[in-house]
């Protein structure tokens, strides 16, 4: 039985690393735009992340997906994405491509550690990491909405006076 286990595992760590190894593949292959065709906010950030600057080519091409989601719901983070100061100067299709490379992250890191601890019982990790994974950036992009209203509103009798 121990024996067994060993080698599932092994079998496992072995796919997730040709896995990474095909990701890798399909990462060099993917276009990376000259950055004189970004923002100056999108420029300064990706200078400022290494974790941006290797995700960026990544999202630009999951966005051009993006567009076959519901126009209401695009139209409804662009608007949560203007009241939130445009971060980064994402596009709606480009937020949505970050919730889904945190959904995925999410899911292979917490599904590999539950396949390694708990077994095929750990997968079910890695379907809530997933879902987790997607909303936390919904999350994050209220509390930057409430933040920067909150600011306005303590600032706004201020610009009364003058």
């Amino acid at each position: 039985m121990n024996q067994t286990m060993s080698v599932v595992n092994a079998m496992i760590v072995v796919s997730s690393v040709l896995i990474l190894v095909g990701l890798a593949g399909l990462y060099r292959g993917l276009d990376n735009p000259p950055p004189s065709s970004f923002s100056l906010r999108r420029k300064e950030g990706l200078e400022a992340s290494i974790v941006f600057q290797f995700f960026h080519p990544v999202i630009l091409y999951l966005a051009e997906f993006n567009d076959a989601y519901p126009e209401q719901s695009r139209a409804n983070l662009d608007l949560k994405l203007k009241r939130a100061g445009r971060p980064l100067d994402y596009t709606a299709e480009e937020y949505l491509a970050v919730c889904q490379i945190t959904a995925i992250c999410m899911a292979l890191v917490s599904g590999f550690y539950g396949l390694l601890i708990f077994g095929f019982g750990g997968v079910f990790a890695g379907v809530i990491a997933a879902v987790i994974g997607y909303v936390a950036p919904l999350f994050v992009l209220n509390e930057w909405v409430n933040t920067r209203v909150t600011a306005l509103v303590l600032k706004l009798p201020y610009a009364i006076d003058l």
